[in-house]
């Protein structure tokens, strides 16, 4: 092994555990269970086949991005535009999968091609501008990166939102245009096995291949290239549009950031990301917590009238009666609902001797249910989901706002809110 392959790996094993051991340190400052929470983030990921899943298929995009950067990183070229033309990518080819209809095996095929062709396109002009005109290509990508995201963001509101979902969600893909799953139980499908055939392709594309050397030369000295008969124009053009398919990788139809039905993008289809943490999730870190710290004894309150709530709902009744809590009473309500009187009448007149409630509630309701049931002399602490993520809880119910407890997300951090 060479002294220079070695020392990559050095620095990337050594940039790997710099980035667990800031992990560490911001576990410790912030969390009252330190070596649980320690010994969560390291296994829990890898407790069951589900979480294994989900593991893979987070890092299918994460394959193409790196693929795509790293083609550009040889040439020394940096590209600050991979996400709007991810993004874009993934718009084109999801509108090819939402309306034509094609032949089962080609459909997918086409949709791939179409986000690849896009990537390149979008990525032509900012390797053109830094070729023939000197342009930096990290100022006109990052700019490049605004204008397609909006762009997206437009064409996903305007052109493939489905009016009869309340979300920001694109009509449904036909399901011939979807790819394989290729492990039960999981979402994981034929993309994951495309990434690792892409990277293999990559590696003997940059190592075995003439245009590999000269990208390599270009990187590691641009103008020694040119005087050795190397076309530099050619290469960084040539890297730009590389880089651009690659970026494309699953035919992304949307970016899902506020929706958590946790089978939602099973739902619209294989190509669906989901940001924020499913309800399972949060309700699970709610249930968890709620039983260890606060009472084993609930009596719940949940808006009848969505799939969210609902939903809500039981992923935490599940856990929660698991651990061995009891849900001694529950009733329901609509969304919207200005008086909570009758509700909380029930309540006061058999509470089952419960400990805590749970409100399975949306964010409109959240501050009026707490102001109402505290008005009336509701004590009790209060547990909820994302759906009390709001400054209206405080700004509603005021000082009244007081022992309520929040299971939310933020990016790649479950947060548990004690108002």
């Amino acid at each position: 092994m060479s002294r220079e392959r070695s020392f990559t790996i050095i620095r990337t094993a050594v940039s790997m555990l710099v980035a667990i051991l800031v992990a560490f340190v911001i576990i410790v400052l912030v969390s009252d269970q330190p070596v649980e929470s320690i010994k969560i983030f390291l296994l829990r990921p890898f407790s069951t086949k589900r979480y294994l899943g989900n593991i893979v298929e987070t890092a299918v995009p994460l394959i193409f991005s790196g693929l795509a950067m790293a083609l550009m990183f040889k040439a020394s070229l940096f590209n600050l535009g991979g996400e709007g033309i991810f993004f874009i990518a993934g718009i084109t080819g999801s509108i090819v999968a939402i309306w034509p209809q094609l032949p089962p095996v080609v459909f997918p095929i086409v949709c791939i091609v179409t986000g690849a062709v896009t990537g390149m396109v979008v990525m032509l002009i900012p390797g053109v501008l830094k070729a023939k005109y000197g342009a930096s290509e990290m100022v006109t990508s990052l700019m490049m990166n605004n204008i397609l995201l909006g762009v997206g963001l437009y064409l996903l509101n305007n052109m493939m939102r489905d009016p009869q979902v309340a979300s920001l969600v694109s009509y449904q893909y036909r399901s011939n245009a979807l790819l394989a799953n290729i492990i039960p139980g999981t979402r994981v499908h034929v993309g994951f096995l495309i990434a690792l055939a892409c990277a293999f392709a990559a590696y003997v594309f940059m190592f075995k291949s003439k245009w590999g050397y000269e990208i390599r030369m270009v990187g590691d000295n641009g103008k020694f290239a040119s005087y050795s008969g190397i076309n530099v124009t050619k290469v960084i053009i040539i890297v730009h549009l590389a880089a651009g398919a690659i970026a494309q990788e699953r035919q992304v139809p949307f970016v899902i950031t506020g929706a958590t039905l946790p089978d939602l993008c099973e739902q619209i289809g294989d190509y669906a990301f989901m940001v924020p943490f499913g309800d399972d999730t949060c309700a699970y870190a709610a249930a968890e917590y709620a039983y260890a710290e606060i009472g084993t004894k609930c009596y719940m309150m949940v808006d009848q009238s969505m799939e969210f709530t609902k939903t809500l709902a039981t992923c935490f009744e599940d856990p929660f009666t698991e651990l061995g809590g009891e849900i001694v009473g529950s009733d329901n309500y609509m969304n919207g609902d200005p008086d909570f009187s009758a509700q909380i009448d029930r309540f006061l007149n058999d509470d089952g001797g419960s400990e805590f409630l749970f409100f399975s509630s949306v964010p409109n309701d959240a501050g009026p249910l707490v102001l109402q049931f505290r008005d009336k002399g509701v004590t009790l602490p209060i547990v909820s989901g994302d759906g009390f993520d709001t400054p209206l809880v405080a700004e509603v119910a005021g000082d009244q706002a007081y022992d309520v407890y929040i299971s939310t997300h933020c990016s790649y951090t479950l947060s548990l809110i004690h108002i």
